[in-house]
Order: structure tokens, then C-alpha cells, then sequence
């Protein structure tokens, strides 16, 4: 199973959805996951959730310049020929902004939100994305910060955050990988960029030495970490994502030809968010959108010289404009 979310809010549809492929009740490893959303034109996309053998023939197949019809009758008619075992989300951008569900056997009207994959995982994200997390899923110290190539908007922020804490908590053995996240707000579909650091949350009481050295290995875990989304931009020829653990020098990759699912997906280890780049840029045509936000300095060990960084003095902001940041720990 999985988990998709779209919500349109304005003239903004803003969809999420986990990477984690399940086949015979195991989890597959990240490389062998992928993405649930596909973007077929900057006007069209489409998720979909159910078995991962099926999605990508329905989609592959549909017929070039399809109008409204077209597309709605061909995402069913594949819904039907799979006995049901594929649901989908048709989201449509430009004049026509819209929300479609093909579930249960039939397609829903237009909707401002909709889900497709496992309901109890559903459930969850709700309580996630209306109450924050809970203190069994995240540390209490914890506050995300979340950076972007994109002005993001609210609702795209909320529901990449509460995604996130459906991924992390343990008891939703179905959502699991990497958050992807799509919207329109820059006039077509897109893959959003994203980098993500955990900042602290401020108290109004002072902790005392012997709790502050009792929960150091916990801060000192939040400091560690460092996860970025890259996504291909306009120059590649190729579509796709990547997925950088910042401090592990390690890349889970996912790449597809233009509007079509990414079909190639591959693990990429020891190798810095630049090399990682020089490496791809032959293979994608093009280069990688997106960067690193992190709380502490790189090793010199990870190639990177400390005066290349930049500073962020803010805690959160929505946009950033240079590759490679550290607070150098300001932010405690």
C-alpha cells in the first residue's frame, strides 16, 4: 500500500505521496522503490497507489493530446482491467484545475482534496497534519525546518511535514521511503525541491547540567540531521528525483523519461552532493535543482571548506538561494 494526499487550495494543487513498495508483505529497500506521482504534462499528473506492477502500463498507455474524456475513460477503464487493484488521483492544472478519484469502480466528481492508498495510514496523516506529532514519533526538542528552491506555500509545507510523521512512525508499516512532493504553483506541475534540517524548539524554563547531559545524545542526533530532495530542472532530459542523506554521502536515485514514471532507480554512496551532481550530469542531460540545509559543518573528510557555506540566521524560511548552508550551530 501507500499513501497519496492532493489538496487544492486557490489556484494552488499541492500533492504528496510516500516512495515504499511492499511485494509479498515486505518492504522493498529504497532502491527498488519509487515515486507514486507522475507528471505526464505541466497540465497533467497523475498518483496512483495499489500493486506497483500495474500503474505504469495504465500510464504509459494512455493516448498523446487526450482531452478530459479521453484521459478520465482511460484511467478507468485500466482501474477496471486490474480487477480494482489500482486507484488513482488525475490532477489537472492550466484552465481547467481539478481533482479527480478512480476508486472502488467508479470516478469521483471533482474534488478540493482527496487520498488514495491505506485508510488507517489516511487516518493518521489527518491527525498528524490538524495536531503536529506526537512525542512517540519525534523528539520533543524537535522543530523541522524546511527550505526550498520554491516560494512554498502553506498548504504544500503542512502536508510535506505531516506526510513526513506518517513515515516516521512505526506503526504505519504501509508509508514509508521518502517524502515527493508536486504543486502548480509556479503555472504547470512540478517535483518541489526540498532540503530539511531539524532546528530546536525554544523553552521559557531552564533545563538543569544534569538534564542537559542527559539528553545531549538526543540534540546531538537532531544536529546530525540533514535531508535533501534534488529534483532534474528545466535543462535535463531526464525526469526524475533524488533523495541525499547530507552527513552519510548517500543518494537514492529515480529517474524516468519525460511524461512517464521513473523507471531507473539505483543507490549512490560515498559521494558529496557536488560529486554526486558532477556524476549524474552526462546521465541526466542537465543538472540537479535543490541543495543542502544542515546545522553543523561537513568533516573535512566530506570536501566541502566551511567558508563556502552560507549562514542562515532564521530558524525557518521558505526559499534559498545558494546550494550549500551551516549555521555553524546557531541555532541552539
Amino acid at each position: 500500500m501507500t499513501l497519496v494526499f492532493a489538496q487544492k487550495k486557490g489556484n494552488v494543487t499541492a500533492i504528496v505521496s510516500d516512495t515504499g513498495i511492499t511485494k509479498f508483505t515486505k518492504r522493498l529497500s529504497p532502491e527498488r522503490c519509487a515515486p507514486k506521482i507522475c507528471i505526464l504534462t505541466p497540465d497533467l499528473a497523475v498518483a496512483f497507489a495499489g500493486d506497483p506492477d500495474l500503474p505504469k502500463p495504465s500510464i504509459n498507455s494512455l493516448p498523446a493530446n487526450g482531452n478530459y474524456k479521453t484521459i478520465t475513460d482511460h484511467f478507468l477503464k485500466c482501474h477496471h482491467e486490474a480487477d480494482h487493484q489500482v486507484d488513482f488521483l488525475i490532477l489537472l492544472s492550466g484552465r481547467t484545475q481539478k481533482i479527480l478519484r478512480v476508486r472502488d469502480g467508479s470516478i469521483s466528481d471533482p474534488l478540493s482534496s482527496a487520498w488514495i492508498g491505506d485508510k488507517a495510514a489516511f487516518e493518521v496523516f489527518q491527525r498528524y497534519r490538524n495536531s503536529g506529532p506526537s512525542a512517540t514519533v519525534t523528539s520533543v526538542f524537535e522543530n523541522p525546518a524546511l527550505f526550498s528552491t520554491y516560494d512554498l506555500d502553506d498548504t504544500t509545507s503542512q502536508i510535506v511535514d505531516a506526510l513526513r510523521y506518517v513515515i516516521m512512525d512505526s506503526s504505519v508499516e504501509s508509508v514509508f521511503g521518502f517524502c515527493v512532493a508536486v504543486n502548480n504553483s509556479n503555472g504547470g506541475f512540478k517535483y518541489i525541491d526540498y532540503a530539511l534540517a531539524l532546528t530546536e524548539r525554544e523553552f521559557s524554563i531552564a533545563f538543569t547540567e544534569e538534564f542537559l547531559r542527559e539528553i545531549a545524545p538526543e540534540r546531538d542526533e537532531l544536529r546530525k540531521y540533514a535531508l535533501s530532495c534534488l529534483v532534474t530542472d528545466g535543462t535535463a532530459k531526464m525526469v526524475g528525483l533524488a533523495f541525499h542523506i547530507f552527513h552519510a554521502k548517500l543518494t537514492y536515485v529515480y529517474l524516468g523519461e519525460s511524461g512517464k514514471p521513473p523507471e531507473y532507480s539505483r543507490k549512490i554512496i560515498g559521494r558529496n552532493i557536488e560529486e554526486f551532481r558532477q556524476d549524474t550530469y552526462q546521465e541526466i542531460g542537465g543538472n540537479w535543482r535543490g541543495g543542502v540545509v544542515s546545522r553543523i559543518p561537513p568533516s573535512p573528510e566530506h570536501g566541502f571548506p566551511v567558508d563556502s557555506w552560507t549562514r542562515i540566521d532564521q530558524p525557518r524560511q521558505d526559499r534559498f538561494k545558494v546550494d550549500l548552508k551551516s549555521d555553524n550551530g546557531s541555532l541552539d
